[in-house]
């Protein structure tokens, strides 16, 4: 095969640049074989270089198993939009969210130990992309859920934004037209409104300490009698409980329904009683 034929072959297989190609070529002698390994050698040390910079962009990406019972969400970063966009990018970022699924990572340095059906590691495959387009690439962060109940998925446009929703229900009812449009109705609701609870019991000591100390910071700057505020307080702090609670949200599609509303209505046309046990919502 003629040397410029090598280089075709070499760069095809690779991604990585003519003059490469031909410098891993030429120090291989034009063994093939020899170059890719040479080139390969080369690319672990150029992704190791890179480990200082930083992830401002990235990808969401979700696996579902089949039967609804097992999802991952991970939060896949790399140095620009530019790579966020790529389509290798976005499908090892998709390969990484099944293997995590798969293999129930304890940590992200137990996920990189992780292997795929081809029984290659998560970290090798980020080096090799890596090493191929040229920007450093890791794992933000992940979470899996299992559940007795179903899990539905949502990726935004863009994939920036990311919705893994768990759902329970007294009857088998998912694979009903009517419960398959309300789960991803939720799922999107939480991906538009960016509840951080399902039901105000469900927030944190800090979420709902925040919350009153906002409160109060707004009432200290009017001129009320101490009476007027009382009721003042309480009314707010409910109000921001509304905003931030999942069940206590105006619906996206019908703001005449909150979403406890929905799942009423929803459960009385399904026969069955519907709730929302939590919900897991990651954005770039």
């Amino acid at each position: 095969m003629e040397a410029m034929d090598l280089i075709k072959q070499l760069r095809s297989e690779t991604g990585v640049s003519v003059m490469d190609c031909k410098r891993a070529l030429d120090k291989a002698e034009n063994d093939i074989e020899k170059a890719r390994v040479i080139l390969k050698e080369e690319g672990l040390a150029k992704a190791d270089k890179k480990a200082e910079r930083e992830t401002k962009a990235g990808a969401i990406a979700i696996y579902v198993s089949d039967d609804g019972k097992k999802g991952s969400i991970i939060e896949f970063r790399c140095e620009t939009d530019f790579v966020a966009k790529n389509e290798e990018f976005i499908k090892l970022a998709d390969e990484i969210a099944k293997i995590t699924c798969n293999t129930n990572p304890t940590n992200i340095d137990d996920l990189l130990q992780k292997t795929n059906e081809n029984g290659e590691t998560v970290d090798g495959l980020i080096r090799n992309l890596v090493a191929k387009i040229g920007e450093k690439m890791e794992v933000a962060r992940f979470e899996i859920i299992n559940t007795e109940g179903y899990l539905s998925s949502y990726i935004h446009a863009g994939n920036r934004l990311g919705v893994l929703l768990e759902m329970k229900a007294d009857q088998d009812i998912w694979s009903n037209d009517i419960a398959k449009e309300l789960i991803g109705d939720l799922s999107m609701q939480v991906a538009a409104m960016a509840p951080i609870a399902v039901v105000p019991e469900d927030l944190s000591e800090e979420d709902v300490k925040n919350v009153k100390e906002y409160i109060e910071e707004e009432l200290t700057k009017e001129n009320k009698p101490e009476e007027i505020k009382v009721k003042i307080r309480e009314g707010r702090i409910q109000k921001r409980f509304s905003e931030i609670c999942l069940s206590y949200q105006p619906f996206i599609k019908n703001d005449a329904l909150t979403i406890s509303k929905l799942l009423e209505e929803k459960g009385k046309e399904l026969n069955a009683s519907i709730n929302i046990v939590g919900f897991i919502r990651y954005q770039i």
